[in-house]
């Protein structure tokens, strides 16, 4: 039997739901990315440091500056003012956009290893499975953004890498957790493959869910 369309009530109910969880998303990311910073001992500034000046130890690059990327962005400048932000795209579509909000805007293959380092460093950039089916170039891109993380191998800083929930076989509505079966479908196995990767050095994993 074929279900009615959905109310504009259920419709505007649903995009609020989504909109809840996108936000639920952003504050867990800024909260695993700032407890690191937040363990470290407290320094006192000086007078001459009154006003908001660049500080390398709070610099952060997110790699996929779309939605999920910007808002961490927004938050992450709001705590540390004198953060320096860049966020790294694959085209220069939105760079504008990204400039009036304070992030530094750049093209992900023109980055220097050398000089684009940070110590903390998020991932959020989808697959792409159409143009990439196997999901190779996905796997090496993270691959490739972890070399940006300077806090690698000392523990400074964090790495956080976004993956889905849609990785695990549960579909049912039951609770899962780290240990939970996940998927061997061609679609997640190049989140799972970048999940080991981030795992393996030192970073952090998300299964955001919706």
């Amino acid at each position: 039997m074929w279900s009615s369309p959905p109310t504009k009530g259920q419709r505007l109910h649903s995009l609020g739901r989504r909109r809840r969880i996108w936000q639920g998303c952003v504050v867990v990311a800024l909260s695993v990315l700032t407890l690191t910073l937040n363990l470290r001992p407290c320094v006192v500034p000086t007078a001459s440091a009154a006003s908001p000046t660049p500080q390398a130890g709070t610099n952060l690059l997110i790699f996929g500056a779309g939605y999920l990327g910007q808002r961490v962005a927004k938050r992450w400048l709001a705590k540390y003012p004198g953060a320096r932000v860049v966020g790294a795209t694959l085209s220069d579509a939105s760079h504008s956009s990204l400039r009036s909000m304070g992030i530094e805007p750049a093209i992900a293959s023109d980055l220097d290893y050398e000089k684009e380092k940070a110590p903390y460093v998020v991932f959020c950039a989808p697959p792409r499975t159409r143009s990439n089916p196997d999901g190779s170039f996905y796997v090496q891109a993270v691959s490739d953004a972890l070399q940006f993380w300077s806090g690698k191998g000392d523990n400074s800083g964090t790495f956080v890498f976004t993956s889905s929930g849609g990785v695990l076989t549960e579909d049912s509505g039951g609770v899962v957790d780290e240990q939970s079966p996940v998927s061997d479908l061609p679609g997640a196995l190049p989140l799972l493959s970048s999940e080991e990767l981030v795992r393996a050095e030192g970073g952090t994993v998300l299964r955001l869910a919706g």
